[in-house]
């Protein structure tokens, strides 16, 4: 069965039964104006009972929460689904040849009470291979990060009005740091002009008073390789591609190692691979 198909069962599990066709276009457009528009064709008005659809709904929460599939759990939301894991047939000599693949896959929806997103993750594995482990952590990750973009969340909740820490601030563009500190109420001293339009890139380092961060610029010559170690991902991408470089970023976090040394001369369209940890 194609992975698209078994997730339009899974998503009419999460749609409250109700099952749609895939669509990957909903509409068409040219000047502003709408030329064609894909609506939501229902294949299944109601594939089980509700009674059925209230106890694979709770028995699929369980899989995650104390189940084999754990590791698509988050502790921001709910993830409910089914973990899979199946040996891969030669063709014409079946099952017995002497290598074993397998198919792992992790399907499912989330937030389990309220269901906006579901997905599948399918990875071809030799050997040793764990449909929870493998494909749950993957479905976990990508759930995260998809439900993040809808997050709004106000600075304010984030004050301590009775802590005393100085917090790090990464490397990075210094005006939006800046502003980070202000609406968390944080005392800080720019060391450049406040009036610049373009980005300012430094760092930081706490006052001597330790009460307050001061922000330092740092001048990056146009056409050689910075130093990016210490920064986010965002930072990165948007300093190193306006430099005309090709970045391909691994892990998470802040930079720890760049393919690129500082100070060599750099070339448009060159890759770049930074490390996050």
């Amino acid at each position: 069965m194609p992975p698209i198909n078994m997730l339009t069962f899974y998503n009419a599990i999460a749609n409250n039964g109700t099952m749609v066709k895939p669509r990957f276009v909903t509409k068409i457009m040219r000047g502003g104006d709408v030329v064609k528009e894909y609506p939501v064709e229902v294949i299944n008005p109601a594939i089980c009972s509700q009674e059925t659809l209230n106890k694979i709904r709770e028995v699929l929460q369980l899989v995650v929460s104390d189940g084999l599939g754990k590791p698509a759990k988050s502790r921001q939301f709910t993830v409910s689904g089914k973990t899979g894991t199946a040996q891969v047939s030669k063709g014409m000599i079946g099952y017995k040849s002497g290598t074993v693949d397998y198919l792992v896959s992790f399907c499912g929806y989330f937030p389990s009470e309220a269901p906006e997103y579901s997905g599948i993750v399918v990875i071809q594995k030799s050997e040793i291979a764990s449909g929870g482990l493998m494909a749950g952590s993957v479905f976990g990750r990508i759930a995260e990060k998809v439900y993040a973009k809808k997050l709004v969340l106000d600075i304010t909740d984030a004050i301590d009005i009775n802590g005393t820490a100085i917090p790090k601030v990464k490397r990075g563009e210094m005006v939006e740091a800046q502003t980070a500190l202000k609406g968390l109420e944080i005392e800080s001293y720019a060391r450049f002009s406040t009036e610049e339009k373009t980005p300012v890139w430094g760092q930081t380092r706490t006052s001597s008073n330790s009460k307050g961060i001061i922000l330092e610029k740092q001048e990056f010559l146009r056409d050689f390789m910075p130093n990016v170690t210490g920064m986010g991902a965002k930072d990165i991408v948007y300093l190193l591609e306006g430099k005309g470089l090709k970045v391909l970023l691994t892990g998470v976090g802040k930079a720890y190692a760049q393919s690129i040394p500082e100070g060599t001369l750099i070339k448009t369209g060159q890759s770049v691979t930074i490390q996050l940890k």
